[in-house]
C-alpha cells in the first residue's frame, strides 16, 4: 500500500511540473456533474476524473469515471483553438431500481464497474475550454462542460 501511495504521488507530481490541472462542470441528459483532470498541454494528452448524478430522478445512473484521453486539433491552434478529445477508461456505473410501488415500495441499487468511451469537441479560450460531448456508459448520454483551466 505504501509503494502504490509513493507512486500515485510521483504522478501526481510530474502532472503538476507537466500538465495544466483544471475542474470542469457539465450538464446532459441525464443530470449534472463536475470533475477535475489534468491536460498536457503539447501532447495533447488528458487524465480526468468526473461524477455525474441525476437532479430529480433517482432511477437514472450516478456515475464516477476516470479516464484517459488524447486531444486532436481541428484548426490552427493558434488562431482558432478547435479541437477533438477521444477518451476512455472506466465508470462506477449505480442506479436504484424500484419495484412493487403499492406494496411498501421495495428498491434495489443495481452496482456495475463499466468502460465508458467519450467523444469530445471543444473550443479552448483564454483560461477555459467550452465544448459538447457524447459518452457511452452502459446507455449513450450527452451534453456540455466548461473547464476552468489553472496555470
Amino acid at each position: 500500500m505504501k509503494r502504490l501511495t509513493f507512486t500515485l504521488t510521483l504522478i501526481i507530481i510530474s502532472l503538476l511540473a507537466y500538465a495544466q490541472p483544471y475542474i470542469q462542470t457539465h450538464a446532459n441528459n441525464i443530470g449534472f456533474g463536475a470533475g477535475v483532470g489534468f491536460v498536457a498541454p503539447n501532447s495533447g494528452l488528458q487524465i480526468s476524473t468526473a461524477f455525474m448524478i441525476p437532479p430529480s430522478d433517482p432511477e437514472k445512473p450516478r456515475i464516477i469515471d476516470c479516464s484517459i484521453g488524447k486531444r486532436f486539433w481541428l484548426s490552427n491552434k493558434e488562431q482558432d483553438n478547435y479541437n477533438l478529445t477521444v477518451a476512455a477508461g472506466v465508470a462506477d456505473y449505480r442506479r436504484t431500481i424500484y419495484k412493487d410501488y403499492m406494496v411498501g415500495g421495495l428498491s434495489k441499487e443495481v452496482h456495475t464497474t463499466s468502460p465508458i468511451y467519450t467523444l469530445e469537441v471543444g473550443k479552448d479560450l483564454y483560461l477555459g475550454r467550452i465544448s459538447l460531448y457524447g459518452s457511452y456508459c452502459n446507455r449513450t448520454y450527452g451534453g456540455a462542460t466548461i473547464r476552468v483551466f489553472f496555470k
